[in-house]
């Protein structure tokens, strides 16, 4: 993903709310088949984080992590506090975003 195409995706996900709210303790598997149902529709979410201490990025970044290796064709865009902005190409090509 280029800077151009990253940049486009964190002005586009501005406008969006929180599509999904998880704990900070794992990610389950209810969890990755919620993320691959709303996957379906469009290519650009953002998930929120719910933990306790807001200030320590770290349980973000591990989250965001976890969720790039456990769903299948999914980037990190950004991480923004306790939200975490997610990008997986739309499998019909045709309505896929033009870059």
């Amino acid at each position: 993903m280029t800077s151009k195409q990253r940049a486009a995706m964190k002005k586009h996900a501005q406008l969006l709310k929180p599509k999904l709210i998880i704990g900070a303790a794992s990610v389950h598997e209810n969890t990755i088949e919620s993320i691959n149902q709303i996957f379906n529709n469009v290519e650009v979410i953002k998930v929120k984080v719910n933990r306790a201490d807001k200030t320590d990025k770290k349980e973000t970044r591990r989250v965001a992590d976890e969720l790039a290796v456990m769903v299948k064709g999914v980037e990190v865009v950004d991480i923004i506090g306790t939200t975490i902005i997610l990008y997986r190409a739309h499998k019909d090509k045709d309505q896929r975003w033009e870059w």
